[in-house]
């Protein structure tokens, strides 16, 4: 690994840039948390098994890793304030026009229903049939909101690096932080009519409209009404009891799944037995593959892509050459530019950077 890859890395304003220079290639990322942790495929492991590496080598290379992103973190920390979330005008006249426009065609599914000419989905009656093209309407009020909301935000945006690195957040928290909260689910199902023929007293007898039935048209910026806060927070209930019985049932149904097992071992012909001499897989797992050993999280015992990269890396190509310092820069302007950094810092510093390793 030392001898197939260079690093450049660009301190880029709150962003951590890395660049891998692979004789004549490169791969130009975020750093994420990902980049170190990603599910089987650790990066740890990777470094520790490679015939040129030893421990001593991959616990000196983290080591340095830590102590880069702890100095980074230091000089480039940020916090999230209001700002971050606040709407622009584009974005709320847009989502003014996508509420009423979607409202009024769940009005026109809801008087087709009262009338009786509402086309009705196979194996479902008209009430279920409503609650379902109601469902998919409101919800799609919600990813189109999101998706105007994404598209308008910056790329410093604090929210949107903490999604983008995945260090908290995804782009749902952001979308209702800034657009719109969304339908509110209870029981897989909109609000239930917990009163007399309706959710809350607040709305007349069997109304299906979308305000009735738990859609949050507000987001967290501009503040629920108070039958909105409540439709939330019986959504939020939900979540809370099921944590609670789930953490019960699972911890319950791994002791008896480990205690049902605790006596299997393999065998030298990679069989499986009990401890009453009992055959329980003529092979482990059906296929004789270690989990440990394996590289790819679909069931992939090896990663050929990369294999196939630590190839052209250490055996080249007769004629391949290395990058230039000019060709850095413009790599690193050509993909930087495109969010709003400034190009002349952005290649100077790529400049001086490619001066050192090269």
């Amino acid at each position: 690994m030392k001898e197939s890859y260079d690093s450049l890395v660009l301190w880029n304003f709150s962003i951590l840039w890395v660049i891998w220079l692979d004789r004549n290639r490169r791969i130009l990322r975020k750093l994420k948390r990902r980049t170190f942790f990603c599910g089987i495929k650790l990066i740890i492991l990777l470094l520790y098994g490679h015939p040129s590496l030893k421990i001593l080598e991959t616990i000196l290379y983290f080591a340095s890793c830590w102590i880069g992103s702890a100095r980074w973190i230091g000089n480039c920390g940020f916090s999230i304030g209001i700002d971050d979330v606040q709407p622009k005008k584009e974005l709320s006249d847009k989502k003014g026009k996508l509420i009423s426009e979607n409202y009024e065609v769940c009005n026109v599914k809801i008087n087709e229903f009262h009338e009786g000419k509402l086309k009705l989905k196979p194996g479902c009656d008209s009430a279920r049939t409503l609650e379902d093209v109601i469902t998919d309407i409101l919800n799609r009020i919600r990813e189109d909101a999101g998706k105007e909301c994404m598209k308008g935000l910056p790329w410093r945006n604090s929210p949107l690096i903490m999604s983008q690195c995945g260090s908290k957040g995804s782009p749902i928290n952001i979308s209702q932080m800034v657009a719109c909260v969304g339908q509110q689910s209870v029981g897989g199902h909109r609000a239930p009519n917990g009163f007399i023929d309706r959710s809350l007293p607040h709305f007349p007898r069997q109304s299906k409209s979308p305000a009735a039935k738990g859609f949050v048209a507000n987001s967290f910026y501009s503040g629920l009404t108070p039958t909105e806060f409540f439709f939330h927070t019986m959504g939020g209930r939900e979540g809370l009891v099921d944590t609670a019985v789930k953490t019960a049932d699972t911890g319950y149904m791994f002791r008896r799944l480990i205690k049902a097992l605790e006596d299997l071992f393999i065998h030298y012909d990679n069989t499986v037995w009990n401890a009453s001499g009992g055959i329980v897989q003529f092979l482990y797992g059906d296929d004789g593959m270690d989990p440990v050993e394996m590289e790819g999280n679909s069931g992939d015992p090896l990663n050929f892509g990369r294999l196939l990269m630590n190839v052209e890396a250490t055996c080249p190509a007769r004629g391949n050459k290395y990058l230039s310092p000019q060709e850095i820069s413009e790599m690193v302007e050509k993909h930087v530019a495109g969010y709003g950094m400034n190009p002349d810092k952005t290649c100077s510093e790529a400049h001086q950077f490619s001066e050192k390793i090269l």
